[in-house]
């Protein structure tokens, strides 16, 4: 492995392990935000923004539906998004440095920062669809906030997300997919395993659902 890729997986590793308050993730993303792109991408082999990205833009009626990117960071879903045709994006992410690299991709309507696990100022039913790779994890957003996504995202809306293999069953997402499923809360269209890092070998599991109407 070489000194630059050995020093990405250092930071990688920091962030998993330190990441455990909204003050220390906060922290700790505005520090890495100037290079997440390179440590991700370039060197990590980050593939799932633009899994998710065209898993949801593919289910899409209409890809200039307002879709809501969750843990933005610095836009490469966006990003992704934007590829696909889709053209009116919201993001919103705990940290403002990553949100600063995020404006620079051109491709947001709107960014906020916000810690979705609080809530989020967007009314009731505010999008067609939301999105989120990578943020619902044990040291970020947890399971509980898929409620948040059902409460913006309009019925017959889509909501995709991507986690990481590792936690899916371990902290409770994948309980939390069924639960809602169970409920009719949402409907999953898809649920399968796909590459998450590339060059770590690791796999994300990705969920597409369709919001239900709500009781």
């Amino acid at each position: 492995m070489t000194d630059e890729r050995s020093r990405a997986v250092e930071r990688l590793d920091r962030v998993r392990r330190d990441a455990d308050t909204p003050e220390a993730t906060r922290k700790l993303y505005d520090e890495w935000a100037r290079i997440y792109d390179k440590d991700l991408t370039d060197l990590h082999g980050y593939v799932a923004p633009q899994a998710t990205a065209r898993a949801l833009a593919d289910i899409m009626p209409d890809r200039s539906a307002p879709i809501l990117d969750v843990g933005c960071g610095t836009g490469l879903v966006g990003r992704a998004l934007a590829a696909c045709g889709c053209s009116c994006i919201d993001g919103v992410d705990i940290s403002p440095e990553m949100l600063a690299e995020a404006e620079k991709k051109g491709v947001y309507r709107k960014l906020t920062a916000q810690d979705l696990s609080q809530g989020a100022s967007a009314a009731t039913d505010s999008y067609a669809a939301a999105i989120g790779v990578g943020v619902f994890s044990r040291q970020m957003l947890p399971p509980e906030v898929f409620e948040e996504l059902l409460r913006l995202v309009r019925p017959g809306g889509q909501i995709a997300l991507m986690v990481r293999g590792d936690q899916f069953e371990a902290d409770g997402f994948g309980p939390k997919v069924r639960e809602l499923a169970a409920a009719g809360r949402w409907r999953v269209l898809v649920q399968e395993t796909v590459p998450y890092l590339d060059t770590l070998g690791e796999t994300g599991n990705l969920v597409l659902a369709e919001v239900q109407a709500k009781p």
